[in-house]
Parts: C-alpha cells; sequence; structure tokens
C-alpha cells in the first residue's frame, strides 16, 4: 500500500506522522471518507463538508480543492485501484502537550483501499443509549462511536442505532439511517452527521414520487417500523433486517431504492 502525506508518497512501512502531532495525542483533528469506482463519487459534496468541519474547530485546509483532487487520483493510481475506499485525514499538527492549539506542520494523510462490499442481504443491529457531542463534525475523535459499534459487535449486529437522553433516534455509529412507515419515508432532522448519502437518497425519493419526511422518529417507531435500512458512503443503501431481536423484511420501498441508487 502507499500512503500519501502532505503530497509525498511512501511505502506502508515508512508512512510516518510525528507522535507529537495533535491528531495522534487528543484526536484534534477531522477526516472524511470518500469512495471511488473509477472517478471520485460526489468529490465537491465531501471537500465542502471537509471545509465546514475545518470551520467548525477553526482549522485551516491547507491546500486547493483541486490540489487535494490531484493527491487523492495520485494515491488511487499509485495503489491501482479503480474501485477504493478513500480516506482523508487532517490534523492539527505538532504542538505543545495539553489542549493548546498553538500548532505547526499540519498532516494531510491520504489512504485508499479496496473496497469490499456489504452483502444487499441486509444486517443485524441493535440500539444503544449514547450522546455523541456535534455530530455533524467528522472528528477525529471517534470513541464514542467505536465504544457504540463495540456493543453491537457483542451482540452479533454489524451496526449500533443511536438512542439520545429524549428517547429518540439519531444515527448509526458509522452511518445514517432511514425507515419506512405506512408507505412514507422517515430520516432524523436532528443531531446527525449531514450525510452524503443520506442525501442522495432523499433526491432520489422526491424524483421518483416516494413520499419522505425529515423528521424526530422514537425508538418505539422504530423499532415498529415496516421497513429499515442506512446509508454510508462506502456501500450506498444497506437494509437492516433486525433491530434489536425484532425481524425485519427487505421492503418493496427499501428494493426500489435500492435499484435507484446503482442506477
Amino acid at each position: 500500500m502507499q500512503i500519501m502525506i502532505n503530497g509525498t508518497l511512501y511505502p506502508k512501512n515508512k508512512a510516518k506522522i510525528s507522535v507529537l502531532d495533535h491528531g495522534f495525542t487528543i484526536g484534534d483533528g477531522i477526516f472524511e471518507t470518500l469512495r471511488a469506482n473509477k472517478k471520485i463519487h460526489k468529490f465537491d459534496e465531501h471537500f465542502k463538508r471537509l471545509q465546514e468541519s475545518a470551520k467548525a474547530i477553526k482549522l485551516k485546509i491547507p491546500i486547493s480543492k483541486q490540489q487535494l483532487k490531484k493527491q487523492i487520483q495520485s494515491t488511487l493510481k499509485a495503489n491501482n485501484l479503480k474501485k477504493a475506499r478513500i480516506r482523508v485525514t487532517l490534523t492539527r499538527g505538532i504542538g505543545p502537550a495539553g489542549l493548546s492549539t498553538d500548532c505547526k506542520n499540519q498532516s494531510i494523510i491520504i489512504t485508499a483501499s479496496e473496497l469490499k462490499k456489504m452483502p444487499k442481504s441486509g444486517i443485524k443491529a441493535i440500539t444503544v443509549n449514547l450522546e455523541k457531542p456535534n455530530p455533524e463534525i467528522k472528528s477525529l475523535s471517534y470513541l464514542p462511536n467505536v465504544l457504540a459499534l463495540q456493543q453491537a459487535k457483542q451482540q452479533g449486529a454489524t451496526e449500533a442505532i443511536i438512542i439520545n437522553k429524549n428517547q429518540q433516534v439519531t444515527e448509526g455509529s458509522f452511518s445514517n439511517l432511514f425507515i419506512i412507515r405506512d408507505n412514507c419515508l422517515l430520516t432524523p432532522k436532528d443531531h446527525i452527521l449531514k450525510g452524503i448519502t443520506r442525501k442522495e437518497v432523499l433526491e432520489l425519493a422526491r424524483n421518483n414520487n416516494i413520499k419522505a419526511k425529515q423528521t424526530t422518529i422514537s425508538k418505539q417507531q422504530l423499532e415498529s417500523a415496516d421497513e429499515i435500512f442506512i446509508t454510508f458512503t462506502t456501500q450506498g443503501i444497506i437494509p437492516i433486517t433486525q433491530i434489536n431481536n425484532k425481524k425485519k423484511p427487505i421492503g418493496n420501498i427499501t428494493k426500489h431504492l435500492i435499484r435507484l441508487y446503482e442506477n
């Protein structure tokens, strides 16, 4: 594997950043996950979200949009990848111990690996009670997500659906959530990362006469939904066929949206 750090490609075993980089020591940085299938999917949208995350934590992106795109393309070429999972990581850089933001030598790290598809036959998910700070920021501080997913794995599940203190559904540990009730597509509207695939699915629904609404969803509404699926960049739409101990079918609306998305 070839990894790009600040515009230079390195073999995996020689790709290094400082142990004093605040991205490593205190999780002070941001990231974006993208996918490529010959070309980078929705690059402009991902860069815009990277800008928004950077602005939220007062972090400057030291290269232009076109420079970043070229670096991603070079990383894909160096790894001989056409279908790929791409991660762009931006750290605040090397700084003194503690919570200082007086840092230098920011790191921009680009990795690309083979994109492995999950089965469209559906996955098991559980619900987890959790409060995520600033979910709209793609922060390197991902420990709450890690702990939620850890609970899911311990119960033989693939994803953890997060329930906040008001017993409202927010999102998955690595995904956005949709449910179908009474032929209407529903997705949580608040306290979530505004996913790019989520936006694509809402646009597909609008353009294909599928009633859709961004709203609040309770845990009870989730568990009694007619259909459930998640969305995320690398996989698109993945059905949930079991939530906690309740089995769920892959219904007609989910199947229709999968066909529309993949086309």
